[in-house]
């Protein structure tokens, strides 16, 4: 499979990194170090492109940018024709101390739905933190949301595939309960119990 990681950043270069590992043909973009995007990219065997040239073959975009970033590399993106996309974003603020006040009603994952319109959208690996995912005690759960069925396949098979537990949901408020501040946000849970605060988001 083909995977494009826009934003090489924690989360971003981790999953890149399980996805090499895996078999993929991974591409990283969008950053202001442009050669430091290279040593990285280099150090797990995954290429570096445009984001534009990025997503144009890809078969599912990782979309792992900082908050404030959602719109711009949105636009270089451009235009998405049915990609399967995942919005790892949270609403955080530049200096990563807190959360952005949005509209009721409104979250990082609507944000950047309406800045990526072509997309088959899924919220995915948002829940924990790269700290938290690699705990050699825990068997991590990944909440994988979308009423895209087969988005959501695709997704939980690439959250399995980085030694994860995928948990999905086709309800499209599970997204608030799920990443920052929502009340999932962080939560140590396993898959049973993962499940059961699904049921009353």
């Amino acid at each position: 499979m083909r995977i494009a990681v826009i934003g090489a950043g924690a989360v971003g270069m981790h999953y890149a990194r399980k996805w090499r590992e895996a078999g993929h043909t991974v591409t990283l973009a969008y950053t202001r170090n442009r050669d430091g995007l290279a040593a990285r990219a280099s150090e797990i065997g995954a290429e570096t492109a445009s984001p534009r040239d990025a997503v144009s073959d890809a078969d599912v975009v990782l979309f792992s940018v900082p908050f404030e970033h959602i719109r711009d590399a949105a636009q270089q993106i451009g235009p998405l024709h049915d990609q399967v996309v995942i919005d790892s974003t949270n609403p955080f603020t530049p200096d990563r101390s807190s959360v952005v006040e949005l509209a009721p009603g409104q979250t990082a994952f609507s944000i950047v739905a309406h800045a990526l319109p072509g997309a088959r959208l899924v919220k995915a690996l948002h829940n924990l933190g790269v700290v938290q995912v690699e705990d050699p005690h825990q068997q991590p759960v990944i909440f994988v949301v979308s009423t895209d069925a087969e988005a959501r396949s695709v997704v939980s098979g690439l959250v399995t595939e980085a030694g994860l537990v995928a948990v999905e949901s086709d309800d499209s408020s599970a997204v608030a309960a799920t990443e920052a501040p929502g009340r999932l946000f962080t939560a140590p849970l396993d898959a049973t119990q993962a499940r059961a605060a699904l049921t009353t988001t």
